[in-house]
């Protein structure tokens, strides 16, 4: 089970696959941006399950609109007013995983970067990848513990000179002044 995937007992395994990102209009719409591209721009689940109070609830979704590439805009079956959507706002969109194939694209996982010893040019070792944020609109971010802090590097080719997969480690070029950002 990959660490996108929920599996909670008595519900079907789940996989995240975005967040209800605000409302539009006043007939219940919403807004969700999706993590994982989908297959088929036209097509969407015609079930998913929202994270509730802690736990997954399904609905039906009953119309599906294009906003842009990774924006859709849904209605869901008896939420069909402002009021009734907006205990949806930011919350967790999933799908069942035998599902997830049929409408979504697969991403490239960096989880094997988790672990790797990451060393700057000029600090020197500066701690183990603890997470890799993936980020659709705009560039990767590695998550680094640095003396007992967590730093964000974003993942670019500007500051990324070399990953070594047999030694497990990412050299780094950190711009001037990042590292002091978290250390103050």
């Amino acid at each position: 089970m990959s660490s996108e995937e929920l599996h909670i007992p008595s519900f079907p395994p789940l996989r995240s696959v975005g967040f209800i990102q605000r409302l539009v209009g006043y007939e219940g719409q919403l807004q969700v941006a999706l993590d994982h591209p989908l297959l088929d721009p036209d097509s969407f689940p015609l079930f998913i399950w929202i994270l509730q109070y802690g736990k997954p609830v399904p609905f039906q979704v009953t119309n599906h609109q294009v906003h842009t590439e990774n924006e859709h805009r849904i209605y869901l079956e008896d939420v069909d007013s402002e009021e009734s959507a907006q205990v949806f706002k930011n919350s967790s969109v999933l799908v069942e995983v035998e599902q997830f194939p049929l409408y979504f694209e697969s991403l490239a996982s960096y989880n094997y970067l988790i672990g790797y010893q990451v060393i700057d040019a000029i600090h020197g070792i500066l701690g183990h990848v603890l997470d890799v944020v993936i980020n659709e609109n705009g560039h990767d971010n590695l998550i680094v513990e640095h003396k007992e802090i967590e730093i964000i590097i974003p993942f670019v080719d500007a500051i990324i000179q070399a990953i070594e997969e047999d030694n497990e480690k990412i050299l780094v070029k950190l711009p001037d002044g990042l590292l002091d950002l978290y250390l103050e």
